[in-house]
């Protein structure tokens, strides 16, 4: 081989080279943002998979809430029926004595 060829070989061998060397760059990027897309996605995934978890908590709880509303609801039920009886009787214990000096206001609870 003669000068000028070992120089041109050369300069060819220096591109190439340098050519792999920036395709090497570009593939570490674009691994790099793969890498990154994908501790996104995790992320993405682990932030649902709480949102989840924190849904399921919220209806678990407006369950249990659900449950003592109902049982409140019959107790006030069942408190109102026992002061109307209450009311009831006080009144058929006023009208049934002989207390004419009780104001008329009284006799209508």
């Amino acid at each position: 081989m003669n000068e000028l060829h070992q120089t041109i070989l050369m300069e060819v061998m220096v591109k190439y080279l340098s050519s792999e060397g920036d395709r090497r760059k570009i593939l570490s990027h674009e691994y790099e943002l793969i890498d990154s897309f994908q501790q996104q996605l995790k992320n993405k995934e682990q932030e649902k998979a709480n949102a989840l978890e924190y849904i399921d908590k919220l209806e678990a709880e407006n369950k249990a809430m659900a449950s003592q509303l109902a049982r409140l609801q019959q107790s006030n039920e069942n408190l109102e029926k026992e002061n109307k009886q209450l009311h009831n009787d006080l009144v058929k214990k006023i009208k049934s004595s002989n207390l004419s000096h009780v104001p008329v206001s009284y006799t209508h609870l």
